[in-house]
């Protein structure tokens, strides 16, 4: 098995943005920490919000403090010690950098709206998927686990996938 982590990511403009002329809003990263106790990889994904302004600023801010916030901790602290209040306070720190960004420009933190969406091998916070990205989910599957039998320790939630339309909900009844 081999201790060395790769990563791969890949974004693509929605229909709407095409048919808008608007830019893809989406931003992802990820870094490897080197530490005492093994290598460590903290990845991140924002989806920005179409309605807002810089959203596409938004996604990018939200994912570089997200990677720091992570360095910050790593530098000082083994991941074993790594709490839900840790990651709970990352956020607020987060929050608090899309702030300052939109004052500085006399603008509102509502017009960098971003989602923040935060695997790793590690630790998860929840994610949420939209039913837009089952099908994505569904074919990274057979990926990760070609990855697992080259010996590379990567992983997938194991988890049932399921599909909702809260508006058919509502017109059901």
């Amino acid at each position: 098995m081999t201790n060395s982590w790769r990563w791969a990511g890949a974004r693509s403009i929605g229909t709407s943005h095409i048919r808008t002329n608007t830019a893809c809003q989406d931003f992802a990263g990820a870094k490897l920490f080197m530490r005492p106790e093994g290598p460590i990889i903290a990845a991140v994904v924002s989806d920005g919000a179409g309605s807002a302004s810089h959203a596409e600023a938004g996604s990018k801010l939200v994912c570089l403090s997200f990677l720091r916030a992570c360095r910050e901790f790593l530098v000082t602290n083994p991941v074993e010690e790594l709490v839900e209040e840790d990651v709970w306070n990352w956020i607020d720190e987060i929050r608090e950098a899309v702030n300052a960004r939109a004052n500085s420009i006399a603008l509102r933190p509502r017009d960098f709206a971003s989602t923040l969406v935060i695997p790793h091998a590690n630790f998860v916070t929840r994610i949420t998927m939209p039913a837009k990205l089952l099908e994505a989910y569904r074919l990274i599957r057979p990926f990760v686990q070609n990855l697992q039998k080259g010996g590379y320790d990567s992983y997938l939630l194991q988890t049932e996938l399921m599909e909702r339309n809260c508006y058919r909900e509502i017109r059901n009844g």
